[in-house]
């Protein structure tokens, strides 16, 4: 079935659930609304797989870092929000605290960087809160003028610019020699980088458009989060991702290939642990 002549519907639809045409609500939910997301539907129902991870987990604890970097991911990516501390908290949740640190040890501080649309973006006033988060959580937050599942250019220039002050760890088991490893090997590819994050539709698609592994956690609390952000989610979690697996529908809807998983040995189930890491 070719559903993207509908991609305008569903579009315009989820505008109107999301946002409705009310002063008091359009100005409440217009911070939080991330237009690119809704946007990226329409791609979406053109190309589902862009919306179906690679790897799901019910959190970052249950996450081989080990095994990813043995299959050639040399950078992570994190979504903040419900992926490493409740929403708009910044300290982690005591479930991540043991995963990232062995995420920490296997990459190396540097090679780490938050992404996230509450913090480093542009509803982030001179990247205050992003400031609060780097020394709250002691990693790299990238600074940006868009919203997943923008800014891919701005993440792959951070990565690969020596330039760019990042946050270091001295016991990090990762060690980049510039005077025994050529520049052009340091250089990193989108393929190297995993993106780990709770939203299909802004964390998902922003990884599976670029080349990236993508790895779906399932969402910390509901505690604390923005009106908006629960809608998303519920239809991301509850109809989206069954709607995009279903055969009748989408023919069974699979993320776009990835090197990491292009091995018979490298499954799913190699690069999730079956005892999770949980402090």
């Amino acid at each position: 079935v070719n559903l993207s002549k509908y991609h305008s519907f569903f579009t315009v639809a989820i505008c109107l659930f999301v946002m409705p045409p009310s002063g008091g609500a359009f100005a409440l939910l217009g911070q939080s609304l991330n237009v690119d997301a809704v946007l990226a539907l329409g791609r979406v129902v053109a190309s589902p797989g862009l919306a179906v991870p690679h790897i799901s987990v019910p959190h970052i604890g249950h996450i081989n870092w080990a095994a990813l970097a043995a299959a050639g991911i040399k950078g992570v990516v994190f979504d903040k929000d419900n992926t490493l501390t409740a929403p708009y908290v910044d300290i982690y949740d005591s479930r991540v605290v043991l995963s990232v640190n062995k995420c920490r040890q296997t990459f190396g501080s540097s090679r780490l960087i938050i992404l996230s649309n509450s913090a480093g973006g542009p509803d982030d006033p001179n990247y205050a809160a992003a400031a609060v988060v780097e020394a709250q959580l002691n990693m790299n937050v990238l600074r940006r003028q868009s919203k997943k599942p923008k800014g891919f250019d701005e993440l792959l220039a951070w990565f690969n610019d020596d330039r760019a002050t990042k946050i270091e760890q001295s016991d990090s088991t990762v060690h980049l020699d510039d005077d025994k490893i050529k520049r052009e090997q340091a250089i990193l590819r989108p393929h190297e980088l995993c993106m780990v994050g709770d939203r299909a539709l802004t964390d998902v698609v922003f990884g599976n458009m670029h080349g990236m592994l993508t790895v779906h956690v399932g969402p910390l609390t509901s505690v604390g989060d923005n009106k908006a952000a629960r809608v998303f989610r519920g239809l991301e979690n509850r109809m989206l991702l069954p709607m995009m697996r279903a055969p009748i529908l989408f023919g069974s809807a699979k993320p776009p290939a990835h090197p990491a998983l292009s091995q018979e040995t490298n499954t799913e189930a190699k690069f999730v642990l079956e005892e999770p890491l949980e402090g």
